[in-house]
């Protein structure tokens, strides 16, 4: 029996367990502070342990009132998580109850003295909208002059009312315009940062090891290898790992840019960790998933948050289908480390018959 964290042999020495794996007790450590753990304080998250405070700080769901870690009575309002206390109205001040109005992203009561206070403004032009509106999916309210509005690439909020004379394959709301990554620099900071995020998670892969460019449309279609009509904004060129680089459509926000190098350093890093995956379903699903756990790391962040529903729930049959594949087979294997381990030996995920595909 192996120590499931450093690989040696456990043989007759003490050991720690938790789940179904067991270690040294030198190695029964956090990966955040080092501390040592006793098994009942051990949490265990994607292969790497992790003490108490640690992982409330890096897995819970954050407050997005004061942005700490949920813990106490919590609840949920307009699909954020805050802690009881700080959801008040913007009128009064009280803690509002379950019934409850949301309005440009405040909250007030829902007697009349409250919620009357409270104006449904247009997120474009600012003026003040009739009871009858339009809304975008995004949840974006607009009024009848701004119904074509055009939504942004990045993170679809509403952009500009009407396309320009010459066309555009990107279109940024004022926000993501501020931070759109259009130099080989700004793009190795994003490389970078989501580099240090998958290490955290356990996968890790050197930033200077990894090449990357950024591209116009036409230059990411000449490496398209699948005919279709839809054009990735990023993909993987070349199959050998140490030839492989990482194309990125120029002139998205920084977010946006992150989300999708976390999917395609997953494709290199299976590559380079030799787990040959030929299946759309499975690889797309895992690479998905790594992008989803990436984010969810960033669900302080209205953005993160945005992009992980959009995941969830996309009706694509291979990205979405085997994105929520793989996060039911994580569900059986316990953890996302686990699941790598089945599909290098058995190229498939487990129990495949009782994971349907959507």
């Amino acid at each position: 029996m192996e120590c499931s964290r450093c690989g040696k042999p456990l043989n007759g020495t003490r050991r720690r367990s938790i789940g179904y794996q067991d270690f040294h007790v030198p190695c029964f450590s956090c990966a955040g502070c080092g501390k040592l753990l006793s098994e009942e304080r051990a949490h265990i998250r994607d292969q790497l342990l992790w003490c108490e405070k640690d992982y409330r700080r890096r897995f819970s769901e954050i407050c997005c009132y004061c942005h700490q870690p949920l813990t106490g009575e919590q609840v949920t309002a307009g699909g954020k998580s805050y802690h009881r206390k700080h959801l008040k109205c913007n009128a009064c001040g009280k803690l509002v109850e379950s019934a409850h109005a949301e309005v440009n992203e405040q909250f007030y009561c829902k007697d009349e003295k409250c919620y009357g206070k409270a104006r449904l403004l247009c997120e474009v032009c600012g003026k003040v909208l009739p009871s009858k509106h339009r809304m975008t999916p995004r949840g974006n309210r607009l009024c009848s002059s701004h119904v074509g509005v055009i939504p942004c690439s990045s993170c679809g909020r509403p952009a500009r009312t009407q396309k320009s004379g010459k066309p555009e394959s990107i279109t940024l709301c004022p926000g993501c315009q501020k931070n759109r990554v259009e130099t080989g620099q700004a793009l190795k900071a994003c490389v970078r940062k989501v580099c240090r995020g998958m290490e955290h998670l356990g996968f890790p892969l050197g930033a200077r090891t990894i090449k990357a460019s950024l591209a116009d449309e036409e230059g990411i279609r000449r490496h398209m290898v699948t005919l279709s009509d839809k054009l990735p904004s990023a993909l993987v060129v070349g199959k050998a790992s140490g030839s492989q680089e990482i194309l990125v459509l120029a002139g998205l926000s920084e977010e946006h840019t992150m989300a999708l190098i976390s999917h395609e350093l997953f494709h290199i890093w299976l590559v380079r960790n030799r787990i040959k995956v030929d299946e759309p379903v499975l690889l797309e699903g895992l690479c998905e998933y790594m992008q989803w756990l990436w984010l969810r790391r960033r669900h302080h962040k209205e953005d993160a948050r945005y992009r992980c529903k959009q995941l969830e729930t996309n009706p694509d049959e291979i990205y979405g289908g085997g994105f929520r594949n793989c996060r039911s087979a994580v569900q059986l294997t316990g953890s996302f480390g686990s699941l790598i381990e089945h599909v290098r030996t058995n190229k498939s995920f487990p129990q495949k018959d009782t994971v349907r595909i959507t």
